[in-house]
């Protein structure tokens, strides 16, 4: 399959579903337990760390063993052994053009399409506008592999953590003020039947810097998230955010 090359100025015209890239000077950097990041101009490139493979591979293993613990069980759309039936879907079918990644990677992006299209059926906020595919990793100069990403747009603006005072147990004195727009937004999506899908970790949530629309940047299915530390990221929002 044809590589196509990425260079600056960075943005997501132009980036297909379905296509691998490569990009001189990307180098992806750990950003959370799930997920290495690289950013440049309008682009964010997010890849699965290692841990995140990890845990997709046990989910592919033993699907009902994450329900356990984790926020969500799939519905049978998502279910590994489904994974031809998405497939043949056309909003998915772009990716069996993928063949230098394993099954389980292709069945990754697929959980990650069918995120991004949830979420971009509420209104309640915005979500950055994405591409899935992969890119290609070189390593000395030499060797390469090709690894599942997320290409999305950059949204300009604070995220809610940056509005948060941790010491001091409350939002920033400066802040004070933009939670009359910020409010509404999220007790909108709280309400919504978009709850159960959400990872409520203040990190991902950006105020836009002139819109001031509330994104939600994270795309992670809920399939791996932690309900617990979902509750407790949640009870934080309510206190702060939201009363």
């Amino acid at each position: 399959m044809r590589v196509h090359s990425l260079r600056p100025p960075f943005t997501l015209e132009g980036i297909e579903n379905g296509s691998i890239y490569s990009a001189n000077g990307i180098s992806p950097r750990p950003s959370n337990l799930f997920l290495e990041i690289a950013s440049g101009g309008d682009l964010y490139i997010k890849i699965p760390s290692a841990y995140a493979l990890r845990d997709l591979q046990a989910f592919v293993d033993a699907p009902e063993s994450l329900g356990q613990w984790n926020i969500r069980q799939p519905i049978d759309a998502e279910r590994f052994d489904r994974l031809d039936d998405a497939l043949s879907v056309p909003a998915y079918t772009c990716l069996r053009r993928l063949e230098s990644l394993p099954r389980e990677q292709i069945y990754y992006l697929v959980l990650f399409m069918m995120q991004y299209r949830r979420l971009r059926t509420q209104t309640a906020v915005g979500i950055p506008e994405a591409r899935f595919g992969a890119i290609r990793l070189r390593r000395f100069g030499l060797f390469h592999r090709d690894t599942p990403a997320l290409f999305q747009q950059r949204i300009p603006g604070v995220t809610l953590w940056e509005m948060f005072d941790f010491e001091a147990d409350r939002i920033r004195p400066e802040w004070v003020a933009g939670l009359t727009d910020v409010k509404p937004q999220l007790s909108a999506l709280l309400y919504s039947p978009m709850a159960a899908h959400i990872d409520w970790n203040i990190k991902n949530f950006v105020l836009h810097a002139t819109t001031k629309q509330l994104f939600y940047i994270d795309q992670k299915p809920t399939l791996f998230v932690a309900g617990h530390g979902n509750e407790h990221n949640l009870n934080g929002i309510r206190r702060h955010f939201l009363t």
